[in-house]
C-alpha cells in the first residue's frame, strides 16, 4: 500500500530528498508551492475557502475543516530520511496560516466554483507550516510555480512550472502502480520505492 500525490508525495518530500544526492552537506531545505486555485477542481478551491464570506470562512476555520494537509508529514519524512531529529515542540514544527482579503471581485466561474466578492477572505487564503515548507493557493494567482531551495554545499535552487495538482496527482498515482506491484507486501512511502517514471 502506498499513499502518494504531488504533495505530499513528490514536490515537498521525495523530490527534495533526491536532490540532496547532489550535495556534500545539507543545512536547510525550503520549499514554496504557489498554486492558482482558479485552475483547480472545485473541492480544492472549497478547502481553501474560495467563494466564502468572512463569517462562513471563520466558521469553517473554527471547525478545522480548512486548508492543505500533509506539510508536517512531508517534513517528518525528509528529516527521518536525512537522519535529523527535532522535538515536536521545536519552532520548526510550528504551523501557521494566514488569509488576506480580495482586492477586487472575481466573478469568473472556474471549474464550477462560485465567484468571490471584493472583501471576501478566501481567494487569498494562505497556509504555511514548519517555517520551511510554504503552501499558497488562491484564485487568479500569478507566477504559479514550485521552488525548492537547499542551503548546502553546493547551494541549489530548482523551480518547477506546470505542476497543476489535479493533473500531476493522477499521473503519479497511476505511474506508481508498477513500483507498488513490484514491492514487498506492506505499507511503503515514496522513499521506499525505486524512482517512479512514466510507463
Amino acid at each position: 500500500m502506498l499513499a502518494t500525490g504531488i504533495t505530499p508525495g513528490f514536490v515537498m518530500d521525495s523530490l527534495p530528498l533526491n536532490l540532496t544526492g547532489l550535495c556534500q552537506r545539507v543545512d536547510h531545505i525550503g520549499i514554496l508551492r504557489l498554486q492558482n486555485a482558479s485552475n483547480r477542481r472545485g473541492p480544492f478551491q472549497k478547502k481553501n475557502g474560495s467563494g466564502l464570506t468572512v463569517a462562513e470562512f471563520q466558521e469553517q476555520m473554527a471547525g478545522g475543516r480548512m486548508g492543505h494537509v500533509g506539510l508536517i508529514e512531508s517534513i517528518g519524512m525528509m528529516m527521518d530520511t536525512l537522519g535529523k531529529s527535532w522535538p515536536a515542540t521545536s519552532p520548526a514544527w510550528s504551523r501557521w496560516w494566514r488569509s488576506g482579503l480580495c482586492a477586487r471581485p472575481i466573478s469568473r466561474r472556474s471549474r464550477g466554483v462560485a465567484s468571490a466578492q471584493s472583501g471576501w477572505p478566501a481567494p487569498t487564503r494562505r497556509r504555511a507550516s514548519s517555517r520551511r515548507l510554504t503552501f499558497h493557493a488562491y484564485l487568479d494567482a500569478l507566477d504559479e510555480k514550485d521552488v525548492i531551495t537547499i542551503a548546502v554545499v553546493p547551494a541549489l535552487e530548482v523551480t518547477l512550472r506546470g505542476t497543476n495538482g489535479d493533473l500531476t496527482t493522477v499521473a503519479i498515482v497511476v505511474n506508481a502502480i508498477r513500483r507498488v506491484r513490484e514491492a514487498a507486501p506492506g505499507l511503503v512511502t515514496m522513499r521506499d520505492l525505486p524512482i517512479v517514471t512514466n510507463w
